[in-house]
């Protein structure tokens, strides 16, 4: 059954999804009651931002596996992304609940806390993320993130910690872009295309690529109005 999951997935790696599809579907007719093949469907579909699909698999996996932590985190991000933040909330406090060793719970569950405002509960997420797995970029990003959150926005201590973060792994995407989006709000635009520029290197999906570009179009075209000033 991995071998068929296995191929699912270095085709869509590859970007043939309806192979992906394709070997999902034979695995499902060799074993319907296997969690591991709707766990990772449902992931595809995450990253392909077909949500209902994705949190339907999810559901799925979860029924015939209900101690699954990673499932629980999956369909937290899908609501999360679906606006449904109350479940998004329980889904990944299940998932911080049944597998406290993972950094990747408590990380996903602090964006669920800071975007309802609860920055304190969320800080104390990150920081333990960041706790059991140091070297776990993201949360030393979402601290940033949390400092652009207080009033004042403690800027320079943002910027710092997606600095860290890049140390940590120069590849850490979500850090290129928020150092982007400072620099934008200080009208230093060249070094906001340049840190696009990185980031860009770095995309993972056709999602990812053209939500940077679109972020990068718009530095540009600022930078090119504020020289015509």
């Amino acid at each position: 059954m991995n071998t068929w999951i296995k191929l699912a997935g270095l085709a869509f790696d590859m970007e043939d999804r309806e192979s992906a599809l394709k070997h999902f579907a034979h695995a499902l007719s060799i074993d319907g009651s296997n969690s591991d093949i709707f766990f990772h469907r449902g992931q595809m579909f995450l990253i392909m931002e077909e949500l209902e699909k994705s949190i339907a698999d999810l559901k799925q996996c979860i029924s015939m596996a209900p101690d699954f932590a990673l499932a629980y985190m999956q369909l937290g991000i899908a609501q999360f992304r679906m606006n449904d933040f109350d479940q998004a909330s329980a889904s990944c406090k299940k998932a911080v609940d049944l597998a406290p060793h993972l950094p990747q719970v408590h990380n996903y569950y602090g964006e669920v806390l800071l975007n309802q405002g609860k920055g304190a509960e969320a800080k104390k997420s990150f920081e333990k993320a960041s706790e059991i797995d140091p070297v776990f970029p993201d949360p030393v990003v979402n601290q940033g993130l949390l400092l652009l959150n207080t009033a004042p926005p403690n800027v320079e201590g943002a910027l710092g910690l997606f600095d860290k973060a890049i140390q940590i792994d120069p590849q850490c995407q979500t850090a290129y872009i928020h150092r982007a989006q400072v620099l934008f709000q200080m009208q230093q635009y060249e070094k906001s295309l340049s840190e696009y520029e990185t980031a860009i290197k770095w995309s993972k999906t056709e999602a990812e690529l053209s939500e940077i570009c679109a972020f990068r179009e718009a530095a540009l075209a600022q930078m090119e109005a504020a020289k015509v000033v």
